[in-house]
């Protein structure tokens, strides 16, 4: 902690560098050697080096933060929020592009992603889509305006037909369960699909996706992983939420052309992420959002949205323009 009129940054002690060295060799070697280097040894492979810039760099960005700190105290530095109400156009959504690929919906907890999902899976219907969603949490019934409703247990999951339009609430299962029933559910739509005569389109709806979708090489991810990549032949299509892009795979997010983002968490992997698809002006942004307003991607332009609170009454989507 920097106390008023300390030194900007001071070189660190020689035996925090040495510690710090250590503890370096031996995350990189994963503590594989009983015998810890000596300290001719770190100074030859570069480890003490390594420590001493590492120390430093911490240093400074810890006296960066703290004179940042006081400078807004005093009145000397702006506030960098974003009013996002200046900004913001309202909700947009690509039916077409929906055909056509996939959707990614991510951010923190109880900044909208539900509400948001609640609010596309109603504006499907009105548009002749049928929509079925897993819901994790058991708070959808609450909410969605799906017209049929089921709540699966162990016990009646084997006798759960699934209808057009329906609400499946999973949250009874536990997870390797509900795993389990997305992926036998997932199969039925893709053969009664591939079986019929005449199709209509059927969007797929999972809320925590990196439960199904951490790893799609996985034999419980193979329904998901050939509706996400052939699906649109089928008239079947997918529009998942998760916490952070950071948790699924990087193939499903290169097969969803239309993204909504709420509001990151500054877990670092979250951020390395997101940056590295959007780059470091966006990830700021995204990281100051309000409850309720989210980047929108759609086919390389990204716009700043502002999501209506749906209610089970609200259903209309009005073009960004």
């Amino acid at each position: 902690m920097y106390k008023y009129g300390e030194k900007k940054m001071t070189t660190p002690k020689r035996q925090d560098i040495i510690d710090k060295a250590f503890e370096m060799n031996a995350r990189q070697n994963h503590k594989i050697n009983l015998n810890n280097p000596e300290i001719d040894e770190l100074l030859e492979n570069g480890d003490f080096e390594k420590a001493r810039n590492s120390l430093m760099r911490s240093e400074t960005r810890q006296y960066k933060d703290y004179v940042e700190k006081e400078a807004r105290s005093l009145g000397l530095l702006k506030d960098e929020s974003i009013d996002m109400s200046k900004h913001a156009c309202k909700l947009s959504y690509d039916f077409e592009e929906q055909k056509k690929s996939n959707t990614l919906i991510t951010g923190m907890n109880q900044v909208g992603k539900s509400r948001l999902a609640m609010l596309l899976a109603s504006t499907l219907r009105e548009n002749d889509f049928n929509v079925i969603a897993f819901d994790n949490s058991g708070s959808w019934k609450d909410v969605s305006d799906l017209p049929n409703y089921n709540l699966v247990s162990k016990e009646n999951k084997a006798n759960i037909s699934p209808s057009r339009n329906m609400l499946l609430d999973i949250s009874l299962l536990r997870p390797s369960d509900q795993r389990t029933f997305v992926d036998q559910v997932l199969e039925y739509f893709w053969l009664s699909h591939v079986n019929a005569n005449s199709k209509e389109w059927q969007i797929i709806i999972l809320e925590e996706f990196q439960l199904y979708g951490r790893w799609l090489r996985g034999r419980l991810s193979e329904n998901i992983y050939r509706i996400m990549s052939v699906g649109a032949n089928q008239k079947i299509r997918i529009i998942a939420i998760t916490p952070s892009m950071s948790l699924i795979d990087p193939l499903f997010i290169r097969l969803c052309s239309q993204r909504f983002h709420f509001k990151l968490s500054i877990e670092e992997n979250s951020l390395r992420k997101f940056r590295r698809y959007y780059g470091g002006d966006f990830t700021k942004i995204v990281q100051n959002l309000d409850v309720g307003f989210c980047l929108h991607y759609l086919k390389g332009k990204i716009r700043i949205v502002k999501v209506p609170l749906f209610k089970g009454i609200e259903k209309v989507i009005v073009p960004c323009r």
